[in-house]
């Protein structure tokens, strides 16, 4: 009895490879994606009016927020009356600082423009001026205008 055991097991052992291989029927490539969208903002602080004391030489005028995952963009600050408050014909000139950039001059467009993904950045904004009084400006209300503008790449 027990050699037809055996001999049963012999054959189901020989039946089954000792190192079974397996062979390619078929394969398929998967494509992962992802769309990530465009963020670019602009928020202030800065209210307005903002007003500036003739008899101090500066203030701090606030926050510029910039929200960005763009490879790059191009913020503008640009004065309507180049970097002058204006009364009639009599100019007040102060000067601008934006983040670390300091003494800023709106003669003439000031632009920022970050190369590179950033995180999101806050520029405290103030301004330097002199005193009214060091200046012999006649008694009015002084004033111009910023437009600060955010461009992407």
């Amino acid at each position: 009895m027990k050699k037809p055991l055996i001999i049963a097991l012999l054959i189901a052992l020989i039946g089954v490879p000792v190192f079974a291989t397996d062979t390619l029927v078929s394969s398929s490539n998967i494509t992962l994606s992802a769309s990530v969208d465009y963020t670019l903002t602009l928020s202030s602080t800065i209210p307005s009016p903002s007003t500036l004391d003739p008899t101090e030489t500066s203030k701090s005028l606030g926050n510029i927020v910039i929200s960005s995952n763009l490879n790059g963009y191009t913020l503008t600050i640009t004065s309507a009356n180049g970097g002058k408050m204006m009364y009639g014909t009599n100019a007040y000139p102060y000067k601008l600082n934006v983040g670390s950039v300091t003494a800023i001059n709106l003669a003439t467009a000031y632009s920022l423009a970050p190369t590179g993904t950033q995180p999101v950045t806050t520029l405290a904004v103030s301004a330097t001026y002199a005193t009214a009084s060091s200046l012999s400006l006649p008694a009015g209300v002084y004033q111009d205008t910023l437009t600060v503008s955010l461009y992407s790449h």
